[in-house]
């Protein structure tokens, strides 16, 4: 060891995911590499090894890959004469690295900037005692030391999230800084399967982003809600409804026709049933999950629905990778008697919501009666009731357009009103089957399968990767 006993609580194994954390994440390295020392490390071979790993990347700007990094290993061994024992120990160490489960990687990235601080802070502290011990603190080093205790506390507040991006310095690495932002990391996209919307909205809706659908009364909202809920679960994704108008039960009757096709007569009066349970089958393999909770409209805020997501990571064990609200105007307003101003703080707190927990949110808002007029153009942000301030700051705004008589033909136009990253002003042409809950394109088939398991792939580790660690 460096020093003595590990202190804050950062034990080895914990000092072991930050350093994994370190060796594997360039997006997480490309942002915070000015808070991240070797010396924060507690344990020699920590120490080295962070070292080994940051030098590598200060030289080329990019993370050795493992096999890069066990030679790097092995030549620091041989050229500096390491003993046998602690060389071993090195090497074991470098494979761990690269073997530690991705969720652990992941709950050290939550740690790492804690523990810079600490660590930094620590320093300080030493510092202080020195000199304390040498006949006590100057009045002359006060602003010196004030100094120091405030760059502690701001190791890891650059970059994106405190001082702000320095361009030219980040430009050689903006590859990484933009495809670690949810909204652009392709992994958190969750494609709605309307084909041309998905065009527009480059693939998906993000992570940390907000949709918000608009309509008249009585024209789909709702149903576009369960569709785009069930598109994500076809896309092996988690699934948190939160309902404050349809009870648990309907939503559930409309995830269960929309899922297997079947009609929601067919399902209410048992008709078909060894066809249903044989279509609910092929989707119950796949272990994603679908959380459905409803609260009394106008009796939750935007806080509950915080508490309430919580509470299905932690105890249910379910992580959400998309939250539908249905619907955001019937969410607890702060301010009663400033409906304009409250109705838009509601949607910006949803708007902080999907960014805390890095998910896509799809809310909906209802459009004022004048959109319900015969001769009424396209759906747009000003119909929308009480405030357009709710939808102002949203990522999508799609709006539902339908006639008495597209209704009863089963038609519906989505109109994509505004998006902040893709393209928008567009008309989507869409079927609806109310019967069966189903929202398509005329070319989508109308049955909704799901996705094949992902193939097993034989992959290629360099020598000495540790398997199931």
């Amino acid at each position: 060891m460096t020093g003595n006993a590990p202190t804050y609580g950062y034990g080895e194994s914990m000092q072991l995911k930050l350093l994994s954390l370190i060796a594997r994440d360039q997006a997480f390295i490309s942002e915070h590499r000015d808070a991240i020392s070797p010396s924060y490390f507690d344990f020699d071979t920590h120490v080295t090894l962070a070292r080994l790993i940051l030098d590598h990347y200060d030289h080329y700007k990019t993370l050795p890959t493992y096999t890069t990094f066990y030679a790097q290993v092995q030549d620091y061994i041989r050229d500096n004469r390491v003993d046998t024992r602690v060389g071993e120990r090195m090497l074991e160490t470098s494979s761990l690295l690269y073997a530690l489960d991705s969720e652990d990687v992941d709950f050290g990235k939550d740690k790492a900037l804690e523990f810079a601080r600490n660590q930094q802070l620590k320093t300080v502290l030493v510092d202080i005692v020195d000199m304390m011990q040498q006949g006590g603190v100057k009045e002359e080093n006060h602003e010196a030391i004030r100094e120091k205790i405030g760059k502690a506390l701001a190791v890891g507040e650059n970059g994106l999230n405190g001082l702000g991006l320095n361009f030219f310095e980040e430009l050689p690495k903006i590859h990484h800084l933009v495809s670690s932002e949810g909204r652009y990391n392709r992994g958190k996209t969750v494609k709605t399967l309307l084909p041309s919307l998905d065009d527009c909205l480059i693939g998906g809706i993000g992570a940390g982003q907000l949709g918000c659908i608009i309509a008249p009364p009585k024209r789909g909202k709702s149903t576009f809600l369960v569709n785009l809920g069930a598109a994500a679960l076809h896309q092996k994704k988690n699934v948190v409804h939160v309902t404050f108008e349809l009870n648990e039960a309907d939503v559930a009757l409309r995830y269960a026709a929309r899922l297997t096709g079947t009609s929601m007569n067919d399902i209410i009066m048992g008709r078909n049933r060894d066809e249903y349970f044989s279509k609910i089958d092929e989707f119950m393999k796949f272990q994603n999950a679908l959380r459905i909770k409803y609260e009394r409209p106008n009796c939750a805020t935007v806080g509950w629905i915080r508490n309430y997501l919580n509470k299905v990571t932690t105890v249910a064990g379910v992580k959400p990778d998309l939250v539908i609200v249905d619907y955001g105007d019937l969410i607890k307003k702060k301010y009663e008697t400033e409906i304009y101003i409250s109705a838009g703080v509601v949607y910006q707190e949803l708007i902080a919501l999907a960014a805390d927990f890095q998910v896509p949110v799809w809310t909906a808002s209802q459009a004022g009666r004048q959109s319900m007029e015969a001769n009424h153009p396209v759906v747009g942000i000003a119909d929308v009731a009480e405030s357009w301030k709710k939808v102002a700051d949203a990522d999508v705004i799609l709006s539902l357009n339908q006639s008495a008589e597209d209704k009863q033909q089963g038609k519906m136009m989505v109109y994509v009103a505004a998006v902040r990253r893709g393209s928008d002003e567009k008309r989507i042409y869409c079927n609806v089957d109310y019967a069966k809950c189903h929202i398509y394109e005329p070319e989508d088939t109308p049955a909704l399968k799901p996705a094949p398991a992902i193939p097993k792939i034989e992959s290629i580790k360099a020598p000495g990767v540790l398997t199931g660690v």
